[in-house]
């Protein structure tokens, strides 16, 4: 077993820890709820797992598979049943499309049909966009009047070719990263000045000053203290993306009151919320399961 250490994997384990212990008398049926390894997937999966736990299912838990593709290759196989994820992450990277679709209704609906044909239904999305773009600190911004990506591109190619960018390394190549990125765009970052992590290390390399601008998502992750804003994506580079539930259709077909807490809960989870949660959850980590349970509550998923 792989051993990871840092606050939020503390976070982690604690909130496991804590709902193990609450148990559960659901004797319907079973479902397998699948999640990736990361602060983001892990709290969602909790939040499935204690949703359809009241609404009398007895859940499986397959958290912390690993990436995205690890994900979906479970969700594929039938590993799992149901899992999250972003439209833009599913239409990109897991249909392989290379074309981006502004309209986000119109994005869903392909996800829909292409994906149909994999034996997965994808169910109304939620209210939290986790749009993929650049994110800098307001200072930062403010002090090099920096605010859309326009501003970005005349600034590394015309002035300062040292901006220092975090970005996972295997969003550099792709048509729809930061090389495609660039050639929108009309400019480069130095190879020198490329720090390669995930997603959640380059928002802690943000907050720390160690990058100028980190690759990320509207939602980012509690650690970090600064105020951060993502730059204008003034050309419309990335697409549009909300967060969606993914399930087996079979599993679906043959369950269908899974619809309704499913439902509810998506309908809860707004971009505020998500933020919110994340951040009460990493300010008292020992308190995690009463604040996930009392948000479900409080938000009408289940029943108090």
């Amino acid at each position: 077993m792989r051993k990871q250490t840092g606050p939020s994997v503390i976070c982690i384990v604690v909130i496991a820890m804590l709902l193990v212990a609450c148990g559960s008398t659901a004797s319907g049926p079973k479902v397998v709820v699948g999640c990736a390894s990361s602060p983001e997937q892990e709290l969602l999966g909790q939040l499935t797992k204690l949703t359809l736990q009241d609404a009398g299912f007895q859940v499986v838990e397959r958290f912390g598979l690993g990436t995205d593709a690890r994900i979906r290759t479970a969700l594929e196989s039938g590993e799992i049943d149901i899992c999250w994820a972003y439209t833009a992450t599913a239409w990109e990277s897991y249909l392989g499309h290379d074309r981006p679709i502004a309209d986000s209704h119109e994005m869903l609906e392909g996800l829909r049909t292409d994906d149909a044909l994999n034996g997965i239904t994808w169910m109304a999305p939620a209210p939290a966009r986790g749009n993929t773009g650049l994110l800098v600190t307001r200072d930062w911004a403010n002090a090099k009047e920096v605010y859309t990506l326009t501003d970005l591109a005349t600034l590394v190619d015309r002035i300062d070719p040292t901006i220092r960018l975090c970005a996972p390394e295997e969003s550099l190549i792709s048509s729809r990263g930061i090389r495609g990125l660039e050639q929108v765009y009309g400019f480069r970052f130095s190879q020198q000045q490329i720090v390669y992590g995930t997603i959640d290390q380059g928002y802690h390399s943000l907050a720390t000053g160690e990058c100028d601008c980190a690759l990320g998502q509207r939602i980012p992750a509690n650690l970090v203290a600064e105020d951060v804003i993502m730059l204008d994506d003034d050309k419309s580079f990335y697409s549009p993306s909300y967060l969606c539930l993914a399930l087996r259709s079979d599993v679906l077909l043959d369950n269908p009151a899974l619809e309704a807490p499913l439902r509810r809960l998506s309908s809860a989870l707004t971009t505020y919320n998500m933020i919110e949660l994340r951040r009460q959850v990493d300010a008292e980590p020992n308190k995690s399961n009463k604040i996930i349970k009392r948000f479900l509550e409080d938000e009408s998923v289940i029943a108090k």
